[in-house]
């Protein structure tokens, strides 16, 4: 009877050859799993018009903020939607429902407690950290007020350039 896991001269044992192949096919597949699913973590940046702090914090803990935000203040509007329901108010999808944002509700600013925590942008050219609309450009609301750049801008020139060609 063979001995399949016997070392001959100079070569490797059949079952090193067998785990290397099977750990050669997981690597690739991983590879492949990674590069085709993964999504990196979205991350909102948070701006304290009070004092200036500055959060950057994954977009589930910014729901969950948000979310506790409304529990809070119950019905804001005082137009008897329900602002935790989607579809709250017919006809609306859930987002234009949302009254946080640059020009929304504030969060509360966990460094001076006060009610002016809001989405920010951060530039990523200079990490500059402002507010839609700061560089008092009507065409690009998120053109940096320090070094000009928007990126909704660079995203449209992009895309012509890829049409003429």
């Amino acid at each position: 009877m063979p001995n399949f896991f016997a070392v001959k001269e100079g070569g490797w044992p059949v079952y090193a050859l067998i785990a290397s192949f099977i750990l050669l096919a997981i690597g690739g597949i991983s590879t492949v799993y990674f590069e085709l699913f993964y999504q990196p973590p979205i991350i909102k940046t948070l701006l304290c018009s009070e004092c200036g702090h500055v959060m950057d914090i994954p977009q589930e803990e910014f729901q969950a903020m948000v979310d506790e935000r409304e529990a809070a203040l119950g019905d804001p509007c005082g137009m008897g939607m329900d602002m935790q329901t989607p579809g709250g108010m017919p006809g609306m999808p859930p987002i234009m429902m949302r009254p946080w944002g640059s020009f929304g509700w504030p969060l509360i600013c966990p460094e001076c407690n006060a009610e002016s925590l809001y989405t920010a942008i951060r530039c990523p050219e200079c990490d500059n950290v402002f507010f839609r609309g700061a560089a008092q450009d009507a065409r690009y609301m998120d053109r940096c007020p320090e070094c000009n750049y928007s990126q909704a801008e660079a995203l449209q020139q992009q895309r012509r350039e890829e049409q003429r060609n």
